[in-house]
């Protein structure tokens, strides 16, 4: 072992001795004549990354020509993970502090950027190459974005090609959290402000991330490239909206699940003025499970953007009150918002569909709603189930409110040990009850919207306890007059 070790430090040593001095003023690297040759530092390095002597300091100048950018994959491997010893500097000067890199690639535009190495008490390996790449603005992609729209663009590069945003005040654009190990890739996404990208930058999609806010174009335009390998963005998602949808909101987050049942809690900060998280599912149909809230301020929850008139915000909970018998609580749709109006607060949801219609005890409080409910919209269908709590007989009371034109339907139906027991239909002839009461096990409701496009379909509903002799009908519905959570 002492050998080994021996021969170890031996060998660092003569790499280190390998290492050239640092200039006065640093390395300057120019975009070279042949471009399709890769240029390394500080030498072609395949099977073992150059390891730098201990107090090393260098800065490392990339030079990048209008319409062009540095691709510049980077080593860096430190015994020391916890220590910064590179930062690498755009043409922002924002820096991004690094302890390890394991050849991630980071981008350079006009007119270029640095790289920062300071190895201080630690032994480091390091180097990187670069190549210079023109930006493919043959073909361009164009896209408008609507204030009176409630649903955000989902946008992703599908390819290398830039795409035009074009809104009808200012674009607005959030970045959606990756899975951990993809949001290295969001360094090679770069947004303009403007309808090209000669326009000024805004920065990166990585800074845009870890900031917590969003780009707002100065104008109508905002450009956004996508540099690199076409695959590496196959899987990010970024939300695009008029500004009208998210001015005034001050930090953005996005749901952060490593797959289909871990996604962490996560803090809302609304101290300093409203925080909002954003939610997306491939699909209308998909779910969020609101499983808890906890902490002060006023959480609103939109099916899509936020609007001023909240036509489509569906819930608002005060989190210091016990939400217990309001969780879990199913919300639809591709995108969600949840808007934290004031204080500080912890939510936690899950993707998922598992929990909704269980009821734990008496006095539950929640709702069923259409995906896209407050819009005009086809995608508007929905299916709503819910029992009492185990071996039970429950008090489903509930209110409608649903849009009935173009063939609209509900049916809801109630069913004691898994019979059906009463079934009851309705459509623009027969509107439904403002306020009903069923008794039994489990409630049914479905809403089909039929060929045309409505507005949607929204109930609350309360479970209480119900008592009834068993000679009585098993279910039993009726017009109430009362208030639904007196």
């Amino acid at each position: 072992m002492l050998i080994f070790l021996f021969l170890f430090q031996l060998v660092l040593s003569i790499q280190g001795d390998d290492i050239p001095p640092c200039p006065n003023g640093g390395v300057v690297f120019n975009i070279p004549q042949n471009t399709s040759v890769v240029t390394w530092y500080p030498y072609n390095f395949t099977k073992t990354v150059p390891t730098f002597p201990q107090n090393y300091e260098c800065l490392y100048k990339i030079n990048v020509p209008s319409g062009w950018f540095a691709q510049i994959d980077l080593a860096v491997f430190n015994g020391n993970n916890t220590s910064v010893v590179v930062q690498v500097i755009d043409q922002l000067q924002r820096i991004e502090n690094v302890t390890t890199s394991n050849y991630e690639y980071f981008y350079f535009i006009a007119n270029g950027g640095t790289i920062k190495l300071s190895t201080e008490n630690n032994r480091v390996q390091f180097g990187f190459s670069v190549t210079w790449n023109q930006y493919n603005v043959k073909t361009q992609t164009a896209y408008n974005i609507s204030k009176s729209s409630f649903d955000p663009l989902v946008f992703r590069g599908y390819d290398l090609y830039p795409s035009i945003m074009k809104a009808d005040t200012k674009v607005s654009v959030t970045m959606m959290t990756p899975i951990y190990y993809l949001q290295k890739n969001l360094r090679g996404i770069i947004f303009f402000d403007g309808p090209n990208w000669n326009s000024t930058s805004l920065g990166t999609g990585l800074q845009l991330l870890n900031s917590k806010t969003q780009y707002v174009s100065s104008g109508q335009y905002m450009t956004i490239l996508f540099l690199g390998r076409t695959f590496s963005y196959d899987n990010i998602r970024m939300l695009i909206q008029d500004y009208e949808h998210t001015k005034g909101i001050m930090q953005f987050q996005g749901m952060s699940c490593q797959d289909n049942w871990e996604c962490p809690s996560i803090v809302l900060d609304a101290s300093s003025g409203p925080s909002a998280l954003q939610s997306y599912t491939d699909n209308s149909i998909a779910y969020d499970e609101i499983m808890s809230l906890e902490g002060t301020g006023t959480l609103e929850v939109y099916l899509g953007s936020v609007t001023e008139n909240k036509t489509n915000m569906v819930a608002s909970y005060q989190a210091q009150n016990n939400n217990a018998m309001r969780f879990p609580q199913e919300v639809p749709g591709k995108v969600k918002t949840y808007v934290l109006r004031e204080g500080n607060a912890t939510i936690t949801i899950l993707p998922s569909r598992y929990n909704f219609a269980e009821t734990k005890e008496f006095g539950r409080k929640g709702f069923i709603v259409s995906p896209n409910y407050g819009s005009l919209s086809m995608m508007q269908s929905i299916n709503g189930y819910i029992e009492s709590p185990k071996n039970s007989i429950a008090n489903f009371r509930f209110s409608v409110n649903a849009d009935m034109d173009g063939g609209a339907i509900i049916k809801i139906t109630g069913r004691k040990n898994h019979q059906d027991v009463f079934t009851r239909f309705y459509n623009s002839s027969n509107p439904p009850m403002f306020l009903d009461e069923c008794f039994g096990s489990d409630l049914y409701v479905e809403y089909d919207t039929g060929s045309k496009p409505t507005t949607g379909f929204y109930m609350e509903f309360h479970i209480q306890q119900g008592s009834f002799k068993s000679s009585v009908l098993t279910i039993i519905c009726s017009v109430l007059l009362f208030n639904l959570f007196k």
